[in-house]
């Protein structure tokens, strides 16, 4: 099964946790870009408020997910909901299956709801506290999240 991990990364907390599930998985990674300037706190403050209203933004992505047979896609938590540049991700292209990761300041779910709407129900989902990143009870869920798709996917 080929895999692709995408993911849309504004402070790298999502970056970081998309590149270990990719070597865990064995998958390829495509980062998202946003056109968009989401730098420093103005940037932050029209992210969360185009999150919050649902608008989408220009974005740029290197590979092509309808060639993957699974789809796992990261983003942070912006307003409780997903970030504008995986919106756009969702509207751009569809995906045979597909998983959800999430980093939040909280274990937010409510965003996975919406991106359900957006595709179709995923085959597993994860969400992580950003400043747990590195901790043991965090490990074990990304441990379930990547035993959760090698059961399905072998």
């Amino acid at each position: 099964m080929k895999i692709l991990i995408a993911y849309y990364s504004r402070t790298k907390n999502t970056k970081k946790l998309a590149e270990e599930l990719a070597e865990e998985l064995k998958a390829e990674i495509d980062e998202i870009e946003d056109e968009k300037d989401r730098s420093g706190w103005i940037g932050a403050f029209i992210g969360g408020f185009d999150s919050l209203f649902k608008i989408k933004t220009p974005i740029k992505n290197k590979k092509d997910p309808e060639k993957y047979d699974l789809i796992i896609l990261g983003t942070p938590v912006w307003a409780r909901k997903m970030t504008p540049a995986i919106r756009t991700y969702f509207y751009k292209y569809e995906f045979k299956n597909i998983a959800f990761f999430s980093t939040s300041e909280s274990e937010e779910t409510k965003q996975f709801t919406e991106m359900t709407i957006l595709s179709k129900k995923p085959i597993a989902t994860l969400s992580v506290k950003k400043s747990t990143i590195n901790s043991n009870k965090t490990n074990k869920k990304i441990s379930e999240f990547i035993n959760q798709i090698k059961n399905i996917i072998h």
